[in-house]
Order: structure tokens, then C-alpha cells, then sequence
């Protein structure tokens, strides 16, 4: 008879602030800034609201020579364990960005597409140093690895992303980063 081993599979709630969300957001549009496209949220917790069932992001897309405030609209979603936006609505202002703005949505779509949110990565490394800002676990859970951390649902919920976690229990004897 083979011994029953018992892994306590931890399940919470985040709620990730609108700030928490602009440094998430930011870490992924980092990686965007190739073929002369760029896109950066807009400073002090003015790029990442939520409302109603959307989050909201304020941001400054560049391209070329052209810089234009866009407003993404859309809903949370998971998919392949990192956060995104469905059905996303982007408008901006002023005559020449609306006009700018055939250029510039294939290349925020593409963006969305290519850069999801990393949240597990994000939380991984805020387990391991307590002096990195931003969304972080509960620190009873201690150092936790981002292939232990499954994110399940999100959703715009009172002004936050609340997003829906289990952390599966870390084997004995694998180094935590």
C-alpha cells in the first residue's frame, strides 16, 4: 500500500489596487518597445482605474513621430495564468490622435496580445523580497514560486482587480528564488 501524501492547496482573494495594477501593467508594456511602438501608462496612478466591470488604462502610445493619449477599455480575463483585458475598446482625443488612431490600435491590440500581465511572476518575486513594491501575498505563505501560484478569475470589483488565487504547497528541498 503506497503511503497518502497530503499537499494543502492554498486559495485567496487579491485585490490589486490601482496603483498595483499600473506597476503590473507597466512591467509588461516594458517589453513592448520594438518596431518603433511604445506605449506607458500615465504617471501616479492615472493610467490603471476600474470601473464597473472594466478596467480602464490612460496611456501615452507612440509611434514614429506620433504621440497620442489612448483610453483602453475592457474586461479582466486569465488565460495561460496571466491577467488581460477582453473586448477592449480603445478611443482617444483630439482631431489628429483620432486620426492617428487606425494606426495606433492594431499595434495596442498586438501589444495586449503579446504582453499579458504576469501577476504570478510579479508575486513570486515580492514573496522573495520584501522591499519590491507593489502586489504581494500574504507573507505567512513565505517565499512562494511562480509555478506555484494558479490564478483563476479576475474581475473589476469596487474600484480593484480582484483576482482569485490558489498556491499549490512548494516540494522539500526546491530552492525558492
Amino acid at each position: 500500500m503506497w503511503p497518502v501524501v497530503l499537499l494543502m492547496l492554498t486559495t485567496l482573494t487579491l485585490r490589486l489596487t490601482p496603483l498595483d495594477g499600473q506597476l503590473l501593467v507597466e512591467e509588461a508594456l516594458q517589453k513592448n518597445s520594438k518596431n518603433g511602438f511604445s506605449m506607458h501608462l500615465l504617471p501616479n496612478g492615472a493610467g490603471f482605474a476600474v470601473k464597473d466591470d472594466r478596467l480602464l488604462l490612460n496611456a501615452v502610445a507612440m509611434y514614429q513621430e506620433i504621440s497620442c493619449t489612448v483610453h483602453l477599455e475592457g474586461i479582466p480575463i486569465v488565460t495561460d495564468n496571466k491577467l488581460n483585458v477582453r473586448e477592449p475598446a480603445i478611443t482617444t482625443d483630439g482631431a489628429v490622435c483620432n486620426l492617428a488612431l487606425a494606426l495606433f490600435k492594431p499595434k495596442i491590440l498586438q501589444s495586449l496580445e503579446a504582453h499579458p500581465w504576469d501577476l504570478a511572476k510579479r508575486l513570486s518575486k515580492a514573496s522573495a523580497d520584501a522591499k519590491l513594491s507593489g502586489p504581494r501575498l500574504p507573507p505567512q505563505l513565505g517565499c512562494v514560486r511562480e509555478d506555484q501560484i494558479a490564478i483563476q478569475a479576475a474581475e473589476a470589483k469596487s474600484n480593484d482587480l480582484v483576482v482569485n488565487l490558489a498556491i499549490s504547497p512548494r516540494p522539500a528541498g526546491t530552492p525558492c528564488p
